[in-house]
């Protein structure tokens, strides 16, 4: 039979260019998308689970005659570049691939797996799909099971943008000693010997009786030495690889990176290999490989959350989730928790979980087929993060449960640690590093607004002043007017903020409101965004307020209650701030305070009355 390139004539259809969608999705960081893509495919496809998956990036060089059918992808190459005449981006890619093609040596990455099942099925859909027709003849097909990392869907992509000449191909032995190769190349559309246009995506393999199109080369005689496979498992051969100079580097800092935990965990293990030199990393090895090779710190200190013995741990069996396991290290990090899925590579990213006010690091875990088949479903291409706008409304609310028991057990940790258990919700709407969380309400007040926060519905008849609050009532505030203004309008303070007239003048400084004592300066309250909540700690109720100025300023809050039309001032026993600092008062004052535009406080205050209050900052 014959070893043939096909491309298939396009009969009137759409023409293809070069800007191919799925190739596209992967462009930047190469070495990082191969290592993902490759790597969970081969951790799906485990054999035997008493044994580590290995997998070998091998980088070598093969003469350009090697290349199976390299004289016929050559000429195709070449009337791709004729028919995308006009077309800049197309015009440049193939002038490097024709390049590429003319040097004697070829580059090829070579990403080899053992201890895997290899890829099953035949070369169409009515013939006993399975990982073969899914990964090499099938664009978004997926015949894989529940707990699969991947789908051979987009990802299947990866290895195409880092070949200059856009080939690949897949060699594949099967435990009864089965065998299967074919070439890929996704080029763009071009103009054949008798003027019709041919698709740019081809095939290398036998040629079919009828004359149409190819099938996969199962006769292992046939298969050309280079690609042949021995062992059970699967190899792809990157054609034309876009070597870097920092190529493996790059590699082992993905590898790690995405599968620290796998590694760890002696799922999975790597070897990196050039001409008299190899990487190995493995259980034992990664902490080496770390110090030699990582840079990141958020990878550093998660693997650091993952191996530490003083790290708390959770485990629980969550409604339709199944299990789920969880990790946390206090004292050091961005109080980031990574989500993963029984593939041990780290796909979500839960950003600024203020719930603990420790800093930390967290690693969350869904091993329940279950949680990893909803959880897959909000997943885009690059399996990067579980995304709530897609996927289902099931897989969505599996999304909610897993965050919301994140949460829960970081409260468990701050109430342990008698450490703050407030969360800064919509934070990010005012500080663009932030990232929101998700399901948050709307409880920041507009600009000098204080909010009352989780109040019970309590009326104001309730928080009116007694007869003896009337007679400590200091600073003449019982006399004075409060101003209210709309929101937004200058000289005035909002929501019956008290705003201080007459008087002696004090100190003053930019924005700062003089006391008329002449001996207290008070921060400009009128500029910032106030919120309160009340909470309990070791029994004790708590009002914790989360401060955003609008500028820079210096001096003291006043903290006062709010009655039928009027205010008063409380005393407050202690206030600290949210690491801990306990702050200097003086009956309703918290003294000495300074403020960084943009930049949020939290304070925790307790008043001397246990009375419950509708709070504020005057």
């Amino acid at each position: 039979m014959n070893k043939i390139w096909h491309f298939p004539i396009t009969d009137g259809g759409d023409d293809d260019g070069i800007n191919d969608a799925g190739v596209e999705q992967f462009n930047g960081n190469k070495e990082r998308s191969i290592a993902r893509e490759c790597i969970q495919n081969s951790l799906d496809a485990r054999r035997d689970y008493t044994k580590p998956v290995r997998v070998e990036f091998n980088a070598f060089q093969i003469d350009k005659y090697a290349i199976p059918g390299y004289e016929d992808l050559y000429k195709i190459v070449q009337k791709a570049k004729e028919y995308s005449q006009g077309d800049e981006t197309a015009e440049a890619f193939y002038d490097k691939a024709i390049s590429c093609l003319n040097t004697q040596k070829v580059n090829v990455l070579k990403i080899s797996d053992y201890n895997t099942v290899g890829l099953s099925g035949g070369d169409s859909k009515k013939d006993n799909p399975g990982g073969w027709y899914a990964l090499v003849r099938s664009n978004g097909s997926s015949y894989k099971a529940i707990d699969s990392g991947g789908s051979f869907g987009i990802g299947k992509s990866a290895p195409f943008v880092a070949s200059a000449i856009r080939t690949v191909f897949y060699s594949t032995r099967l435990e009864n000693g089965d065998v299967a190769f074919q070439g890929k190349t996704r080029l763009s559309s071009f103009e054949g010997a008798f003027g019709e246009i041919h698709h740019g995506t081809g095939q290398y393999g036998f040629k079919k009786e009828s004359g149409h199109g190819v099938d996969a080369i199962r006769e292992y005689n046939a298969i050309p030495d280079l690609f042949k496979r021995s062992e059970q498992g699967t190899d792809i051969f990157i054609i034309g690889y876009q070597q870097t100079e920092d190529w493996k580097k790059r590699i082992v800092e993905s590898i790690v990176e995405s599968f620290y935990v796998a590694i760890n965990e002696n799922t999975l293990e790597v070897s990196i290999k050039t001409e008299g030199e190899e990487i190995l990393i493995n259980a034992q090895t990664l902490p080496e490989i770390i110090n030699q090779f990582v840079t990141d710190e958020d990878t550093i200190l998660f693997y650091k959350t993952l191996v530490d013995e003083k790290h708390r741990f959770f485990i629980d069996d969550i409604d339709r989730l199944g299990q789920v396991k969880m990790y946390v290290r206090l004292g050091e990090g961005k109080r980031h928790v990574q989500g993963m899925r029984k593939t041990l590579m780290k796909i979500h990213d839960f950003a600024r979980l203020r719930t603990l006010n420790d800093e930390y690091t967290g690693i969350v875990i869904v091993t329940g087929d279950d949680g990893n088949k909803l959880l897959r479903g909000l997943e885009p291409p690059a399996h990067d993060e579980w995304d709530k706008n897609r996927g289902d409304d099931e897989s969505k609310e599996a999304l909610s449960r897993l965050r919301d028991w994140v949460v829960s057990n970081l409260r468990k940790i701050a109430n342990s640690t008698k450490t703050d258990v407030e969360e800064i919700p919509e934070l990010s709407k005012y500080l663009p590093q932030d990232i929101a969380d998700d399901n948050r309400d709307p409880i920041f007040a507009p600009s000098g607004q204080n909010a009352t926060g989780d109040n019970n519905n309590e009326t104001a008849t309730e928080h009116s002043m007694s007869q003896e609050q009337e007679s400590k009532v200091s600073l003449n505030i019982k006399n004075r007017k409060a101003n209210i203004a709309k929101p937004g309008t200058s000289g005035g303070v909002n929501n019956k903020v008290l705003r201080h007239t007459g008087g002696k003048t004090g100190k003053k400084g930019p924005g700062g409101a003089d006391e008329p004592e002449g001996n207290t300066r008070y921060a400009d309250s009128n500029d910032m965004y106030i919120k309160v909540k009340e909470t309990f700690l070791d029994g004790k109720r708590e009002y914790i307020f989360t401060i955003v100025p609008n500028k820079d300023d210096a001096g003291d809050i006043r903290i006062i209650g709010y009655g039928e039309g009027e205010v008063f001032p409380l005393d407050i026993s202690n206030a600290y701030l949210l690491n801990g600092t306990k702050l200097a008062t003086e009956k309703e004052n918290i003294k000495d305070l300074v403020f960084v535009a943009n930049q949020p406080i939290g304070i925790r205050v307790e008043l001397k009355s246990s009375r419950r209050y509708i709070i504020g900052v005057a």
